[in-house]
Order: structure tokens, then sequence, then C-alpha cells
């Protein structure tokens, strides 16, 4: 199963073929800043 998911996982890289070094064009800028939370429940 190890070479199985060793061929898969060269074979998915070969297939992207850098497009995750490619970055698109960014939507609009909220006007205002987010507010983030953090809490423990």
């Amino acid at each position: 199963m190890r070479s199985l998911d060793v061929a898969t996982s060269v074979l998915s890289t070969v297939a992207r073929l850098g497009y995750a070094e490619r970055i698109g064009t960014l939507g609009p800028r909220p006007k205002q800043p987010l507010e983030l939370y953090d809490f423990e429940g």
C-alpha cells in the first residue's frame, strides 16, 4: 500500500504542473476590518 500512496502522490504533483504557484486577481477588500474572536467552549 505504501508504494500506491507514493505513486498517487507523485502523479497528483505532476498533474498540477505548478498551478499552486500562480496567484489570481484579488477581490474587493472589506471597508471595515474583520473582528476575530477566540473563546473556549
